[in-house]
């Protein structure tokens, strides 16, 4: 959005002025924190719990007419006015690609995350292809990678000229099951020719850790180059590690609705020096810069940078370093808060309705919400929040529906109904919850490229279809999500109601000769 809003500066010859209101103007849409309690126990006694009666059964006319719409927006960016002045400063200065806000930002992660570099790309796809490219993923290779994931996690590997091979996920963490990546390995290398190379890319879906206490061995094991996803997953804490250190190499996204945004932007992180080097010349079309060089770019001279390898454009721009950066200075704040986002939905759906499952609160098992410890050594931080009607929150109905009978095809197509209709509705009320992700076992082309279908993945197949997404962001109030919760348990009750009025009104257009008057 800025970018675009200079270029236009620069084509009408607008004044400065107006220039600064184009560029920061969709910038300065703040994430106001307004969430101040301390804890989860403190934001938990502020909210107001609902009385028995509230909990019943609730005609439609009470949803739909006495019920004041509220808007709850289903992401929304951390971005304030240091930021918005960060940026301008890099307009002023007028070094508007990488330079001294990139160097920082890259600095910021690489001390947030403990590891040794950080490199800066335009996107977490980018990050993603690069670091696959520098460890040598290409043609000859097959690629392990979560069925459940959004569609660059495949698209990097395909674009490589690599083998996509799908692996399905753990129902509750949804992330990668260590039973069905051991099994889809050694399916593949008993099928595969002896010269096939193989990798593994743990994606941390929604925050979630994939693979600890497991993954060194696997890889290990079977000789898996790891290259991990953490695009959705900056700023958790899993075993006393941040994402960051949860694989040797490791890949963030900055899109809007992460933790730290730069609108577009993404990194990779490391601590080896001689690939960091690599990847440093990889994102500047290859190019090898001594510093000569660099000082001959600004004040002039024949020195041009050495290619020994062609590579990518895939450098960051200065506003997005800037606005990196000022987020980076007050990360403690932004993740503090978002961490008592998250443990407030916990709280509230620890005790609602049975039919719908809350995300674990940690990721290596299944605990309530009052064992949580927030400590320094496990802190699930949620890009989104992820719940999943299930019909129930016994562990043990997930393992019953990945039979994929036809008893339980009928109710995973029965709930997914349920799940459509309930996030129809929320939206009507202008609650934004979404389904987060996509099963790339579902796509067309993935099932002709791998030769799979999607009742190959049966937990895949059903997190699919029933899972959604409440709104999960920094500027939400108490108030949004006690209404949030309230609404996601009381609108089905409503439903029977809804249901019978309608069957009436057609009823009558019928005898009147008339249409249904209610699909």
């Amino acid at each position: 959005e800025y970018m675009g809003a200079l270029f236009l500066f620069q084509a009408r010859s607008l004044a400065r002025s107006y220039m600064l209101r184009s560029v920061l103007g969709p910038l300065v849409r703040r994430a106001a924190l307004r969430f101040e309690t301390t804890d989860a126990a403190a934001a938990a006694a502020a909210v107001t719990t609902p009385s028995p009666a509230e909990k019943k059964p609730v005609d439609v006319d009470e949803y739909e007419g006495k019920i004041k719409r509220r808007e709850v927006a289903y992401t929304q960016s951390n971005v304030n006015d240091d930021d918005a002045a960060a940026v301008a400063a890099v307009l002023r200065e007028g070094r508007l690609v990488m330079g001294e806000q990139v160097r920082e930002f890259e600095r910021l992660v690489a001390e947030f995350t403990k590891r040794k570099h950080a490199i800066a790309t335009t996107s977490g796809t980018t990050a993603l292809h690069m670091a696959l490219h520098a460890q040598g993923v290409g043609p000859g290779w097959k690629v392990f990678l979560p069925a459940y994931t959004w569609l660059a996690t495949y698209s990097v590997v395909h674009q490589l000229g690599a083998e996509p091979v799908l692996v399905d996920i753990d129902p509750l963490t949804y992330t990668m099951s260590r039973e069905a990546l051991v099994r889809t390995v050694e399916s593949t290398i008993r099928k595969a020719a002896g010269t096939a190379r193989y990798a593994v890319m743990p994606v941390h879906m929604f925050g979630f850790r994939c693979g600890e206490g497991w993954l060194d061995a696997v890889a290990d094991a079977f000789k898996l180059t790891i290259v991990g996803d953490g695009c959705c997953a900056f700023g958790g804490l899993s075993a006393g590690q941040r994402c960051g250190a949860w694989a040797p190499v490791e890949c963030f996204s900055f899109h809007p609705r992460k933790l730290v945004s730069t609108g577009e932007g993404g990194m990779i992180v490391l601590d080896d020096d001689a690939m960091a080097a690599r990847l440093r010349a990889l994102r500047d079309h290859g190019a090898v810069r001594s510093a000569e060089q660099r000082r001959q770019t600004v004040q002039g001279g024949t020195a041009i940078p050495e290619f020994p390898e062609p590579g990518f454009n895939y450098r960051m721009t200065e506003m997005q370093g800037a606005l990196g950066a000022s987020q980076m200075r007050r990360i403690d704040k932004i993740r503090d808060v978002r961490l008592r986002v998250g443990q407030t939905y916990d709280y509230l759906l620890e005790t609602g309705p049975e039919w719908l499952r809350p995300p674990s609160v940690a990721s290596t098992g299944v605990v309530t919400a009052s064992d949580f410890d927030s400590n320094d050594f496990e802190q699930r931080v949620l890009t989104f929040y992820p719940v999943t009607l299930w019909g129930s929150r016994s562990p043990q109905v997930p393992l019953q529906l990945a039979a994929l009978d036809e008893k339980a095809v009928r109710r995973v197509t029965a709930l997914q109904k349920w799940r459509d209709r309930l996030v129809t509705e929320l939206a009507g009320l202008g609650v934004a919850a979404r389904v987060p992700m996509t099963a790339l076992s579902e796509l067309e082309f993935v099932q002709k490229r791998c030769g799979v279908s999607a009742r190959d993945f049966p937990n895949t197949h059903n997190v699919f279809r029933l899972t959604f997404a409440l709104p999960c962001h920094n500027g939400l109030t108490l108030e949004d999500m006690n209404h949030v919760v309230r609404l996601v348990t009381n609108l089905p009750g409503s439903w029977h109601s809804k249901d019978e009025r309608n069957a009436k009104l057609n009823a009558l257009a019928r005898k009147s000769g008339l249409p249904d008057r209610v699909q």
